[in-house]
C-alpha cells in the first residue's frame, strides 16, 4: 500500500502525503538471491515513492534504521509513534481466568513464530495437561502461510485448542494469564497492545517490533527469535509464579496507557499533518 500509493502520489505530483512503514514484511526477511534481488527492487521503489513526503511515520527504531542506513529517507523526516495504538475503553482491563491459559493471535505464517509457538505448547502442555493454550487466527496466502495439514496434528493431541479467524478477539484474550506472540518481525504488534490494554502479561522475542512493547521483566519477557526452549522457560516459569503475572498484567495496562493510547497516537499524526490542511495518509 505504502510503496503504490506512494508512486500514485509520486507521479501525480502529491506532495502532501505522509506514509506509514509498519513493519518490513516478510520479503526483508527471507535469504537467498530471490530475496536480496526482491529487497533491493523494493528499496528502490520506496526511495521513489517517499522522495516528496515531508513526514514519514515509523513504528520501531530498527525500521527507521535501516530505511535511513539505505537512503530511502533522510532522518530529520522521521516520525516515530508507539504502534497504532489500541482503544483503551474497548480493550479493558479483564481478571484473570480459572484455568492458566496461553494465547496466540496471529496469522497463521511463519514468520509470525506461529510454529515455534505450537511446538512450544506440545511441551507445556506434556508437562502440565492442566495448562490451556489457545490459537486464534486465519490461514493466509503469505508465501510462508502454514497450511491445514501442518496445524492438524497439534489439534489432535491437544497441544492448543484452535479458533480460526474472530472478529473479536476479547473473548479469547478474557481466557488467557499471558499473551505470546514469537515474531520474528514486526511493525509494532497490535494484538500485543490489546493484550496489554487486557491487563495480560506478555512474552513476545526480542526482534524488531516486538522488543517495543516490553520492558523486560516487568510486563513480560523477551526470547531469542526462534528459540523454542527459551519459549518454553518463560511460559513454565508464568504458570508457576501466578503472583508475578499478575504483576506484569498491571504492569502491561500502565504501559498501555501510558505509551499506547490510540488518543496520543492519533495527535501525533495531526500535529504532523498540520490539522486544518488538505492531505492524505498511504
Amino acid at each position: 500500500m505504502v510503496l503504490y500509493g506512494g508512486l500514485a502520489a509520486y507521479c501525480l505530483g502529491y506532495r502532501d502525503v505522509y506514509p506509514l512503514i509498519a513493519g518490513l514484511g516478510s520479503v526483508f526477511l527471507s535469504g537467498g538471491l530471490k530475496g536480496r534481488i526482491l529487497r533491493n527492487i523494493l528499496m528502490c521503489g520506496y526511495r521513489l515513492s517517499l522522495q516528496r513526503s515531508p513526514s514519514v511515520f515509523f513504528q520501531n527504531k530498527d525500521d527507521a534504521a535501516f530505511f535511513v542506513d539505505n537512503r530511502i529517507v533522510p532522518s530529520d523526516r522521521i516520525v516515530f509513534l508507539n504502534g497504532s495504538g489500541v482503544n483503551l475503553e474497548r480493550f479493558a482491563r479483564q481478571p484473570f481466568p480459572k484455568d492458566f491459559g496461553f494465547l496466540c493471535v496471529s496469522r497463521l505464517i511463519r514468520d509470525k513464530g506461529v510454529l515455534e509457538y505450537l511446538s512450544a505448547c506440545r511441551t507445556v502442555r506434556k508437562l502440565h495437561p492442566d495448562i490451556r493454550c489457545l490459537l486464534v487466527g486465519p490461514f493466509d496466502s503469505n508465501p510462508s502461510a502454514l497450511k491445514p495439514h501442518e496445524l492438524q496434528p497439534y489439534i489432535e493431541d491437544g497441544s492448543i485448542e484452535y479458533f480460526g479467524e474472530q472478529a473479536d478477539v476479547r473473548p479469547y484474550l478474557a481466557q488467557c494469564n499471558v499473551f505470546v506472540l514469537p515474531s520474528y518481525r514486526e511493525g509494532t504488534p497490535k494484538s500485543v497492545l490489546e493484550a496489554m490494554s487486557c491487563g495480560k502479561a506478555i512474552i513476545t522475542t526480542d526482534a524488531p517490533g516486538c522488543r517495543e512493547t516490553v520492558i523486560e521483566g516487568k510486563n513480560g519477557f523477551l526470547v531469542p527469535v526462534k528459540d523454542v526452549n527459551a519459549l518454553v522457560e518463560k511460559m513454565l516459569f508464568l504458570f508457576q509464579k501466578p503472583e508475578i503475572c499478575e504483576e506484569m498484567g498491571t504492569a502491561s495496562r500502565g504501559i498501555a496507557e501510558q505509551r499506547f493510547d490510540v488518543r496520543l497516537v492519533n495527535q501525533i499524526i495531526l500535529e504532523t499533518m498540520r490539522i486544518g490542511n488538505e492531505v492524505s495518509i498511504v
